[in-house]
């Protein structure tokens, strides 16, 4: 009978844990691992209710539960303590940006969050621009130290790029160096000395487009001023100059 009560009060949270029942679909497809143990949907329950007292509308809840299950699921002291922590940074409960810097922070210690802080600020970045660029994509802090540190590297040095061009938009950190970095800073490089694109085009311009959108604005668009300009893309031709 205590199993079949458990069981039962186990079901009873869940469905009113979640709000649409697509919800409930859906987290389980990411994780049902997470589902085990009354403690542990005990917490959740505790977890999502914080939300709610800070405010959070249901589409932002709803985007934590089936994105971010691992998060809901934290012990309900660490869960809280993310919280506070993303209240008393200035993130606004009312938009999307509170959740994604939650489960950033949920995912970081103290000793993960220091040694990041510690590797930008050797690229010049203060504790105030790592926290500004934090509040604009706040996912570049899950980015592996040596990922970011190889794209800083090339921005810096090989790019020219101050700054300012990397922290005004810092998703760009998140893109793949082989795949997209390389080929479409080869491309602008040579339209830039053609005098087809401004010399102060700022990375983040061509960085934050798709592919097929990158393709139709700056190679396809000027194939017949640089007929080879594909090849530059696709990594054929390197370092095609006047």
């Amino acid at each position: 009978m205590s199993h079949l009560w458990h069981n039962k009060t186990q079901s009873k949270i869940k469905l009113q844990l979640f709000s649409p029942f697509s919800e409930v679909v859906s987290t389980l497809k990411h994780g049902p691992r997470y589902f085990h143990g009354y403690e542990v949907v005990n917490d959740s329950v505790q977890n999502i209710e914080v939300l709610r007292r800070l405010g959070l509308p249901q589409g932002s809840i709803s985007l934590l539960v089936t994105n971010f299950p691992s998060v809901v699921f934290l012990k309900h002291s660490k869960f809280n303590e993310a919280a506070e922590k993303t209240k008393e940074m200035g993130f606004d409960p009312m938009k999307t940006n509170f959740v994604l810097a939650l489960q950033v922070l949920a995912k970081m210690d103290k000793a993960m969050w220091k040694a990041k802080l510690e590797a930008l600020q050797r690229w010049g970045w203060s504790r105030d621009i790592c926290l500004l660029a934090f509040k604009k994509y706040p996912q570049y802090m899950l980015i592996a130290e040596k990922k970011i540190m190889k794209i800083l590297s090339f921005l810096v040095e090989d790019m020219g790029c101050s700054l300012e061009d990397i922290t005004r938009c810092p998703g760009i950190l998140n893109r793949n160096m082989e795949k997209t970095f390389i080929p479409r800073c080869a491309v602008v490089k040579v339209l830039k000395s053609r005098g087809l694109v401004k010399n102060d085009l700022q990375i983040s311009t061509f960085m934050i487009l798709t592919e097929k959108k990158f393709l139709e604005k700056y190679v396809t668009r000027f194939q017949n001023n640089v007929p080879l300009l594909l090849d530059v893309y696709e990594g054929k031709k390197v370092g095609l100059i006047i």
